[in-house]
């Protein structure tokens, strides 16, 4: 080989500065990166023996730091960026985490602006300087939310960039390389590496790069983010378990019961400060808090209580504490002196020099879903801000307060009950209750005694006065079963009723004094109506065949003194509550009456035919065609007594629009869109109290339709909205509570006005109307991680409505998925899918049906129907024929935008609502195939019916515009019981 000379070599060099800029950066700057490195890199080694000295020192020190327990992810995570930065030539690495507050996700940048030489001091973000971003600004924002990695080589040329932090910081972001660190479905942080040197953008082989340092990023953050969770179930336990060792100890007072359980889990909570705001139930329409109680936990533990709080404590001044009362909301707030809605007190609120950062503020709902307190936590111990765990920590623990309140209440309620009943009980007793003029016609003491008052005579005195005055019991024959009544006035009965408890010496042995029993025989004898049979006389008359069975028969001897006083007391006053009928049995002589053979005498044929009596030929006058025939000839199978009937069941006090149903986690469930106050409400059964009772709910600003769609176990729920934009929530089941997940595209879906969810060979569509006149009503599809728009129908026609359904076009061949699009500008359209394009395509529509406002569909026994409504002229039913829908049936419908068929057991329904007359009910006659007219409900602007069956309970949830949402039960009639 030819020998190169040094002036070749510095010729090339000059000819091509390009390969020279290269090969400089590749192999003379090795020795400046290695100059300050690890002792076992040595000056002869080659430049890759170079590197695996030094990757394998660098990883050895993050394994230590993520070993040694004063290390933190933090650390781990700047000692990996700096190398990072060397190997990428990249001008800075930043790391944001990810977190999310009230339900809605964020990124918050942690570490900024690291270099090869730059200090973790000053790189770490303190928590009062965070920048904190939705993730729907920035490409951080869209990397959390994609969790995927992304190389942008121009930012400018990217939709999802946003220059917020280069206008706050000066610097100019031209290129960046950000991937996520991901832990299951969450994402925890996203590195990026900022403008790469000496090149326009960062290539494939920094991306490798890239990704192998991250494995270790993302181990220390996967350890920090299992102990933080570790610690989160810690508190969560230890503060439920002392809460309700604390709430069972007090169970009279809700403020103690409060007071022991929020001192005792202090130390869980993680803040520095916590006010319990209590609400003064009395009032209804107002928003009063009776008391305010403060725990301090910083510096000296102290606990105050403000009664009657003026409006200006600092505690209410911001208008927090009112505001969650009035809404029922989750308030966690950043940097809440800075906030414009609410008004924080900027400076120290006391002497202690305390200032207000962060604020997480909860109410505190009982069994009824009444707020009955609000408990606001202040600034966390480590200066970060609450988190999503935070707000599950606290939401947890004021869940449970709000249902222990469920004891206090119960012993205020027994009480109430114990005073109602005392003072019923005076009340009646002031009626019943013998006076003193009525005690002394028995004891006369007045007369014999010369005294004005009992109270003044000695017990001997009394006693000796009764005795003397009572009748003997043998010549009034007490001791007789012939004991006869009707010579004796009432008044001699009470005396006769003193003498049987002197006779079984009741009175001598239980020391009952005279005056007491005297007031109660007379009471007794007050408290009998008088009436035919159950009167004064007829208790005596029990009361003394009680005596006689004791003293006469000889039972007596097998109760005791005790047990025999008792039994005669009960006898007398054994029907002093009764309404004075006798117990006999009413007869009626049916002999001689017509005979309507209906479902009333339905039991007298099935009676006929299992007795052995011999009854005489009894002929029917009625109904018509069983006039003049035998009632011994009829079976019960000639009686079809068997009827529904939608009954009123409960009322729910708001408006709403749509009303769909959903079954999830076993369990069956009910959500309602709300149009005016902007919430999907969704329900559950109470199987204690048998009614539908709030279970959770979204809050948005006009909510039109919620969508509930379960796809593998997990709930999805859309919710269309006229303004602020239309989204997609998740259940999040640790949480227990929804979380938006997706924006729908608001050029696209402008005034949504149905949604429909359907299913085509296991992938899950959902499908928008769009009424608005630049609107495309648009199919989305189901992609593993969220929906995304799959087809676009058609613009400009102000769609209504869309309906769903399977049919055949010939009766040989299978079923397939349509489309039936209703709309004000023209007729309903049928859409046909396309198995080989996977779209839907346009095939016909429904002649001489204009003005349609909404298309259901049904079945019966395989044929499929069709139900159209008209705001103006006549709604339809129309049959599907193989090629086309035919007219089978029209209804006189002004003012209806719903005609929904429903299917209840074996009962098919259809129900025609209307904003100027009563909602009519239509039942399916199989013999005429045809509706017919069942029963009217009294429904305002009614917009949908939806049957919702609960443990085979049956119901019809009626939405109303203009009033209140109604529920239906269904419920079968036997006219014949």
């Amino acid at each position: 080989m030819t020998e190169i000379s040094q002036d070749a070599v510095e010729r090339y060099l000059q000819e091509n500065p390009q390969f020279a800029q290269e090969y400089f950066d590749k192999k003379l700057r090795v020795g400046l990166l290695f100059k300050n490195s690890h002792p076992g890199v040595q000056a002869s080694m080659t430049l890759p023996e170079m590197m695996q000295v030094e990757e394998a020192a660098l990883r050895l020190e993050l394994l230590q730091c993520m070993q040694d327990e004063a290390g933190s992810a933090e650390q781990v995570t700047h000692r990996a960026l700096q190398r990072l930065a060397q190997l990428l030539q990249a001008d800075c690495c930043s790391m944001f985490i990810c977190r999310a507050r009230n339900g809605i996700p964020e990124v918050a940048s942690r570490l900024l602006d690291i270099t090869p030489t730059s200090k973790f001091e000053d790189n770490l973000v303190a928590p009062d300087r965070e920048v904190v971003l939705p993730l729907d600004i920035g490409i951080v924002g869209w990397v959390a939310h994609v969790k995927t990695a992304v190389n942008v080589s121009d930012v400018k040329k990217n939709s999802h960039f946003s220059d917020f932090m280069d206008k706050q910081t000066g610097y100019v972001t031209k290129n960046l390389l950000a991937v996520p660190i991901v832990m299951g479905k969450e994402v925890l942080a996203v590195v990026m590496a900022v403008n790469k040197i000496n090149a326009p953008e960062f290539s494939k082989q920094d991306e490798e790069v890239f990704s192998k340092y991250l494995s270790f990023v993302a181990v220390a953050l996967r350890l920090q983010h299992t102990g933080y969770l570790y610690s989160v179930e810690s508190r969560r336990s230890q503060i439920l378990m002392w809460s309700a060792n604390k709430v069972f100890e007090e169970l009279t007072d809700v403020e103690r019961q409060f007071h022991k359980a929020l001192y005792t889990i202090r130390t869980y909570l993680n803040c520095e400060r916590y006010s319990i705001g209590l609400l003064d139930m009395t009032k209804e329409k107002e928003i009063i808090f009776y008391k305010i109680i403060d725990y301090i936990l910083h510096g000296k533990e102290e606990i105050n209580v403000i009664p009657s709080p003026p409006a200006d404590h600092w505690t209410l001044l911001s208008g927090l504490p009112t505001y969650v009362a009035e809404n029922g909301f989750i308030c966690n707030m950043l940097n809440a002196p800075a906030d414009e809605y609410f008004t924080f007190q900027k400076g120290p609120v006391d002497e202690t020099g305390w200032v207000i950062k962060n604020v997480l503020s909860l109410p505190i709902v009982n069994k009824k879903e009444d707020i009955v307190g609000v408990a606001t936590f202040y600034n966390r111990k480590d200066g970060k801000p609450f988190d999503e765990y935070d707000e599950h920590i606290t939401e947890t623990l004021t869940q449970f307060l709000g249902w222990s309140l469920l004891n206090t209440d119960t012993y205020e309620r027994v009480n109430r009950l114990e005073s109602r009943r005392d003072l019923a009980q005076e009340m009646i007793m002031s009626r019943t209750k013998a006076t003193p003029d009525e005690i002394g016609s028995i004891l006369k003491f007045k007369e014999k005694l010369c005294v004005d008052v009992i109270e003044e005579c000695e017990e001997r005195q009394l006693l000796a006065l009764l005795k003397e005055d009572l009748p003997d019991p043998r010549t009034t024959d007490l001791y007789e079963f012939c004991f006869s009544d009707f010579p004796v006035t009432e008044h001699e009965l009470v005396k006769c009723g003193l003498r049987l408890f002197f006779e079984i010496n009741a009175v001598e042995k239980f020391k009952v004094p005279v005056e007491v029993l005297t007031r109660w025989m007379y009471t007794v004898r007050k408290g009998y109506r008088p009436v035919t049979y159950h009167n004064w006389r007829h208790g005596f008359n029990v009361g003394q065949t009680m005596f006689t069975l004791l003293l006469t028969g000889g039972l007596k001897k097998y109760y005791t003194d005790l047990e025999a006083f008792a039994m005669l007391a009960a006898a007398f006053c054994h029907d002093i509550d009764h309404r004075g009928t006798n117990n006999l049995y009413q007869m009626k002589d049916l002999r001689g009456n017509s005979f309507n053979c209906d479902c009333k005498l339905k039991w007298l044929v099935e009676w006929l035919g299992h007795t052995n009596a011999t009854v005489e030929d009894i002929y029917c006058e009625g109904p018509p065609e069983y006039k003049k025939r035998k009632i011994n000839s009829l079976s019960p199978k000639d009686f079809d007594c068997i009827i529904t009937e939608f009954a009123k069941s409960q009322d729910l006090p708001y408006q709403s629009l749509s009303i769909d149903t959903f079954s999830y986690m076993n369990d069956e469930y009910v959500v309602i869109a709300q149009p005016f106050t902007g919430k999907c409400i969704f329900l559950e059964w109470d199987h204690v109290e048998k009614t539908f009772r709030n279970y959770d709910n979204i809050t948005g600003t006009s909510t039109v339709v919620c969508k509930p769609i379960v796809i593998d176990t997990q709930l999805y729920v859309i919710v269309a909205q006229l303004f602020g934009g239309s989204h997609i929530y998740k259940r999040d089941g640790f949480a227990n509570k929804f979380i938006k997940i997706q924006d729908i595209e608001v050029l696209k879906i402008r005034k949504p006005n149905d949604i429909e969810t359907f299913k085509i060979e296991n992938n899950w569509y959902f499908v928008v109307a769009d009424s608005s006149k630049a609107g495309f009503t648009t199919i989305y599809k189901w992609n593993g991680n969220g929906f995304y728009s799959h087809q676009s129908l058609h613009a400009w026609y102000r769609d209504t409505d869309v309906e769903y359904l399977e049919i055949a076009r010939t009766p040989l061949t299978l079923r397939t998925p349509h489309l039936i699009l209703s709309s004000s500008s023209q007729r309903p359209v049928i859409y046909q899918w396309s198995k080989a394009t996977q779209l839907f395509t346009n095939q016909t529509d429904i002649p001489n049906m204009e003005d349609v406002y909404a298309v259901k569909h049904f079945s019966v026994k395989g044929d499929v129907y069709i139900c159209l409504t008209r705001f103006i002229g006549d709604s339809k039913v129309m049959k599907w024929g193989g090629s086309s829908f035919q007219d089978i049936q029209r209804m006189p419908s002004r003012g209806s935008m719903v005609f929904q068929p429903l299917q209840i057991n074996n009962y098919q329904y259809a129900i025609l609502g209307s904003d100027y007359s009563f909602t009519q009910v239509y039942n399916w006659d199989a013999e005429k195939a045809k509706f017919v007219k069942f029963q009217e409900l009294n429904v305002q602007a009614p917009r949908s019916f939806t049957h919702v069956s609960i443990n085979k309970r049956n119901f019809l949830f009626a939405s109303s515009f203009k009033g209140n949402t109604q529920i239906y039960k269904h419920v079968i009639v036997d006219l014949s019981a």
